[in-house]
């Protein structure tokens, strides 16, 4: 499916590898992807692992968009360990967020939320899951 799909946008440029040697790749050279394509499971690893590298798992949405429905949410899930104690990261699920209002047709107002989050962490107002460079 995605062959067929990739051949319809020959302007944009589609490779496939076996998912060891791309979780590898997406490590050590994170720069050369743009969207990643892959069944739920596989997802759900290398979002992590993406969301690791651009400095906490806590930043990062998802989305899981079918023909019927969509879902959108942190990929980090409910993280119970840190329940009640003031210390979790709402980014992941404000980023889902944004994800929702754009796939609605809310671009106005997902920018906004953007910007504002944007601004927030430029001004260095953080969780403590979000390395702060000294």
């Amino acid at each position: 499916m995605f062959r067929e799909i990739a051949a319809e946008y020959p302007d944009i440029e589609a490779d496939n590898w076996i998912i060891d040697i791309a979780a590898a790749r997406l490590a050590d050279t994170p720069e050369i992807f743009e969207v990643i394509v892959t069944p739920n499971l596989y997802g759900d690893v290398v979002s992590d692992i993406a969301a690791q590298i651009s400095g906490s798992v806590g930043l990062a949405g998802s989305a899981n968009i079918g023909e019927l429905c969509a879902m959108f949410e942190a990929i980090h899930g409910s993280a119970p360990t840190i329940a009640g104690q003031n210390v979790a990261n709402p980014s992941g699920l404000l980023k889902a967020a944004i994800m929702m209002l754009n796939h609605i047709g809310q671009q106005d107002v997902a920018e906004q939320i953007k910007n504002a989050w944007s601004c927030t962490i430029e001004e260095g107002i953080h969780t403590a899951d979000i390395y702060k460079e000294e």
